[in-house]
């Protein structure tokens, strides 16, 4: 239990006390307050929470376990607290340096501009030291099986950490190689300029290397599920990825082909511009490839129920896509034909200047799913197909009420509709 009011006689008997805008008698307690408090002998607290206070120093407490003093700009140490299993000091721009814990199991110094090196901590299983722009190495720990050291500019290499599983070094820009780390499954190396390369780590399930401009190949990896891997300026190709799930690859100029993935789920590969074709796979259930401006047909994907394939400049035909409930296909210039999809829900179009723009729409009014077709610019109808909507209202076709006024509105009163856009 937090205790937040604090002139209690017994609090020398606190097991846990949070000092975080604690007010005393309806005056907030000063930086002297607080040390003259703790300076007590708080013999059995084992959680204490400073966070956001103007606190200076820690003294030892005996028993403590859990210590929050998050964005302490006035404190400059941590004490020497054997028992301490948990650290937050991110934020605590004034400490250079974190005392060897023996029993401390996570630690998260984020934000320590002055911090330096981190000792080796026997123990220790989770470690968050981003935006450290100071520290100069990661030590070895070999318990340690999550680390986080975004934005450590300073830092040009891990070290080999046995057991590490999660690995987050985005934005590191001196890190030229990641290691054989044979435990790891999730590695986030995005934005690091200098990295040339991905190690070949079959235990890898989830990997982010977007925006790492100088690699050119992702190795053969098996039991990969996610890959990001957009604006990797040097990529010309993806490999078979037998377990890969979601792909996405956007604004990777190089690349030619997408291979043939049977597990794939979700594909997003916007902006590729060299991309000539989407292979058919078997498993897609969504496919963003808006401004490839080299596919010229979407191919028949038998599980695919959403697409989005706008600014596809070249794109001339569809495949009719038996479950594809949305689709979004604006500034396809050479787009002819849209097909019948029967389980189509929502269509959006705009700027398809071949297609016949006065039965396009029309044709999908009598689809019992559709609720809304939209253009997203003013197109004027000189001919409206009056009498195929007289059908489709006089048929068991099914219209949500607000679509159905507008029908009959249009064959009551041989309206020209201008868009439909809402």
């Amino acid at each position: 239990m937090d205790i937040i009011i604090i002139n209690s006689d017994n609090y020398l008997s606190l097991d846990t006390l949070t000092l975080t805008s604690i007010k005393i008698d309806r005056i907030t307690m000063t930086s002297e307050m607080i040390d003259t408090f703790l300076s007590k002998p708080l013999s059995s607290l084992s959680k204490l929470d400073c966070r956001y206070t103007s606190i200076s120093n820690i003294p030892e407490l005996p028993k403590l376990t859990t210590l929050n003093c998050c964005n302490c700009s006035n404190l400059t140490n941590i004490p020497l607290l054997y028992t301490l299993t948990g650290l937050d000091c991110s934020g605590c721009n004034n400490i250079t340096s974190i005392p060897i814990l023996p029993n401390l199991l996570s630690l998260d110094c984020g934000g320590c501009t002055k911090l330096i090196d981190i000792p080796v901590l026997p123990k220790l299983t989770n470690l968050s030291c981003y935006d450290c722009s100071n520290l100069i190495s990661i030590p070895l720990l070999d318990t340690l099986t999550d680390l986080n050291c975004s934005y450590c500019d300073k830092i040009t290499s891990i070290p080999i950490l046995t057991n590490l599983t999660t690995l987050r070094c985005i934005g590191c820009d001196n890190i030229n190689n990641i290691p054989l780390l044979y435990s790891l499954t999730s590695l986030d190396c995005r934005n690091c300029n200098k990295l040339t390369t991905i190690p070949t780590l079959n235990t890898l399930t989830l990997l982010s290397c977007s925006k790492c401009i100088n690699i050119e190949v992702i190795p053969l990896l098996y039991n990969l599920n996610y890959l990001y891997c957009s604006e990797c300026d040097k990529l010309t190709s993806i490999p078979i990825l037998p377990n890969l799930l979601t792909l996405e690859c956007n604004n990777c100029y190089k690349l030619t082909s997408i291979p043939d993935l049977k597990s794939l789920t979700s594909l997003t590969c916007s902006g590729c511009y060299k991309l000539s074709n989407i292979p058919v796979l078997p498993s897609l259930d969504v496919l963003n490839c808006t401004y490839c401006f080299s596919i010229r047909d979407i191919p028949d994907l038998p599980c695919l129920t959403v697409l989005f394939c706008d600014g596809c400049d070249n794109l001339t035909s569809i495949s009719p896509l038996l479950l594809l409930t949305y689709l979004s296909c604006s500034n396809c210039i050479n787009l002819i034909n849209i097909p019948i999809l029967p389980s189509l829900i929502t269509l959006y179009f705009s700027s398809c200047d071949n297609l016949n723009k006065h039965t396009v729409p029309l044709k999908f009014l009598g689809l019992k799913n559709l609720t809304s077709v939209i253009i997203c610019e003013a197109i004027e109808y000189n001919k409206l197909n009056v009498e195929y909507i007289q059908n489709c209202l006089n048929t068991n076709t099914k219209f949500t009420d607000d679509k159905r006024e507008l029908l009959e509105n249009i064959v009551n009163n041989n309206l020209l509709v201008k868009s439909a856009y809402k």
